[in-house]
């Protein structure tokens, strides 16, 4: 995968030789005070003043040309981290994007968490706890669907060693729009396997030597005027964890 991302990078230097390119910024930022509880402060004010620069505040550029965009974005607040990094071009029926950016599971991001911790995607994923922004080659249909193939995350619940990834871990989906309707089912699937020399520990176990993670989920939005309603369900399973929630 750090092929596939050199290989973006490559891609979108040479093409913003010839291409528009907008810069943006996002600063996001928190104020607010504490009462502290008297019985447990040995200062005079119980009031205290928090200040925090929050994690995903970023700043970038888009780069277009013709049939090709891309995106570099970095994140900032008290270090510099890679957010965007992507090339994407649309060859007519479908486009193809290589590099960082966003899995299908976006649209379940916690705006409150994600503020507070940085985190962009936080629905408990597949082989990994956060799935947001991902290293992928990623195929979007005209007519909404997509299918994005990662780098396998390796799944160890037995924390046993010697595991090898089956597949690449991929996240399929599609994404039907109307004028006041939106429905986005995305499905994403994880598998790594057990070597046959880990497979059995000194015990005698022997443990289950495949592991499928997995996590279904569906947004409905429907657009009323003023106002929208929007509805969220999911679902996933791997080895050592199991989740069933629904979000309204």
């Amino acid at each position: 995968m750090k092929k596939v991302l050199l290989l973006a990078i490559a891609l979108m230097l040479v093409v913003s030789v010839f291409a528009e390119v907008d810069f943006y910024g996002h600063v996001r930022t928190g104020l607010w005070y504490d009462m502290q509880d008297e019985d447990f402060t040995e200062s005079e004010s119980r009031i205290d003043f928090d200040y925090s620069l929050y994690k995903n505040s970023r700043f970038g550029t888009n780069i277009s040309k013709d049939n090709f965009k891309a995106k570099v974005e970095f994140g900032f607040s008290s270090n510099v981290v890679l957010r965007h990094l992507y090339g994407e071009y649309d060859f007519g029926k479908f486009n193809l994007l290589v590099g960082k950016t966003f899995t299908g599971f976006n649209d379940f991001a916690s705006q409150t968490a994600s503020l507070v911790l940085g985190y962009d995607g936080l629905l408990v994923g597949y082989g990994m706890m956060y799935d947001g922004l991902q290293d992928m080659v990623k195929i979007s249909m005209d007519n909404g669907a997509y299918l994005a193939l990662m780098q396998p995350k390796e799944v160890d619940p037995a924390s046993v060693g010697g595991v090898d990834a089956l597949m690449p871990k991929f996240n399929l989906g599609y994404k039907f729009k109307t004028k006041n309707l939106y429905i986005h089912p995305t499905l994403g699937v994880n598998m790594s396997k057990y070597n046959k020399d880990f497979a059995i520990d000194e015990l005698g176990v022997d443990y289950d030597n495949t592991i499928l993670a997995y996590v279904f989920a569906t947004t409905v939005k429907y657009n009323m005027g003023r106002f929208y309603v929007k509805s969220q369900v999911n679902y996933a399973q791997k080895k050592d964890y199991r989740l069933s929630s629904l979000f309204i």
